[in-house]
């Protein structure tokens, strides 16, 4: 499909690529998502975990997943392995939930920074929680706090399902411009939308707001149908909703000062496909993705394949419970095809997903393969789930022409 675009749309996207490839840093290590918490505010159509709703106040000790000692605990065992193993770059991104409804959280950011340096430590949050005091106290411990705004007013408190807010867009916009009054933390202020087919037409003009208000950073994220977004598939965008926002969001970098961005995983397709990158040269775009490990923790302290995982059938890629006595990271990363997650690695390398495609990408989401090919198998067993990892990502706008 991309070979449908106009000249002056290929040279739009074009230059929009090569600019990223120039400020994309380099990460080749250890990257993980832990979802701190499972308890949430809201009750987020799209949410990919199936948040507990849970009343606008912190919740106790007594109701978390895992006790502030034993998150510690967990951590410290992430940081024996990166020493053990002299692991350079690592990236630790918290999710949920809501992650501010822990009345520990922003120890557990101090503590995290303290272990892997603040450059190595993120939080993601619904914004209708947290305060501007909030971050102005983790500032120091974060390299950067991502908001989620996923529309317009309408379109965004209606994603957001039953709550006790009133109006959640008002209330996250209104921290997001109060937090652009101080510098410290406009530098760590980064707005993303989740896209669907509903929300795509006005993420022009979402971004055009933001510009106004300051906001220096804006990412769209990729749609996947786990969690509570399995039952909206049909609002899920296809491969010509991508192009489109694709363009979208290149035309914003060439009209404002706002810092966009959409989906890595579509930007190593459309980078191979139209300028040629080769995502397996260590100094291009990022890295080796085979060599890469981006694993998933959920509140109690499992781990998985892959962030998107913590849910059925997904959860069948687990490799175990950090906390647990016989548990070894070097397990899950020995790369001599044993356990779980490794067996998960090796149908998704180059040599055998895709149908074996000749192209150098990233290869997408695995996760999006496989959740495709189930929906057309119609059933969920792990072998399954293991071989439509191998499958083709549909968002590849080669797609219909490997089919």
């Amino acid at each position: 499909m991309l070979d449908k675009l106009t000249a002056d749309e290929s040279n739009l996207l074009k230059n929009y690529l090569s600019n990223r490839l120039k400020q994309r840093s380099i990460k080749r290590g250890l990257s993980i998502v832990y979802d701190i918490t499972y308890f949430c505010n809201l009750c987020c159509k799209g949410c990919a975990v199936n948040a507990k709703k849970h009343k606008s106040t912190h919740i106790s000790v007594d109701n978390l997943e895992l006790t502030t000692e034993k998150v510690f605990t967990l951590l410290d065992k992430i940081k024996n392995h990166i020493d053990k193993n002299n692991i350079k770059s690592f990236f630790l991104n918290y999710g949920g939930g809501e992650p501010f409804l822990r009345s520990d959280f922003k120890e557990i950011l101090k503590y995290s920074s303290k272990l892997f340096g603040k450059e190595s430590v993120a939080t993601d949050t619904n914004g209708t929680f947290v305060s501007v005091n909030d971050l102005l106290e983790i500032k120091d411990y974060v390299s950067y706090v991502g908001v989620s705004i996923d529309g317009l007013e309408y379109y965004h408190n209606n994603w957001r399902g039953r709550t006790d807010i009133d109006n959640p867009f008002q209330k996250s916009m209104n921290l997001i411009t109060e937090s652009l009054k101080y510098p410290e933390l406009k530098n760590i202020l980064e707005v993303s939308s989740v896209a669907t087919k509903e929300n795509i037409s006005e993420i022009p003009i979402l971004i055009k707001e933001l510009n106004n208000l300051g906001v220096k950073a804006y990412s769209v994220h990729r749609t996947f149908p786990v969690g509570r977004m399995a039952k909206f598939t049909s609002i899920i965008p296809d491969t010509a909703d991508y192009i489109n926002l694709a363009l979208i969001i290149a035309k914003a970098n060439e009209d404002y000062e706002i810092d966009c961005h959409f989906h890595h995983s579509i930007e190593s397709i459309y980078g191979t496909i139209l300028l040629g990158w080769d995502t397996y040269i260590a100094d291009q775009v990022v890295g080796n993705p085979d060599s890469r490990s981006s694993f998933g923790i959920d509140p109690t302290g499992n781990i998985y394949f892959d962030p998107w995982c913590m849910v059925k059938p997904w959860n069948q890629l687990i490799g175990g419970n950090i906390l647990s006595k016989n548990f070894n990271f070097d397990y899950l990363t020995s790369g001599k095809g044993i356990g779980m997650l490794e067996i998960a690695k090796q149908y998704s390398l180059m040599q055998n997903r895709c149908d074996k495609c000749h192209l150098r990408c990233s290869g997408g989401s695995r996760i999006a393969a496989s959740a495709f090919y189930l929906a057309d198998l119609k059933r969920e067993s792990l072998s399954d789930l293991l071989i439509g990892l191998s499958k083709i990502d549909p968002i590849c706008p080669l797609y219909s022409k490997k089919n």
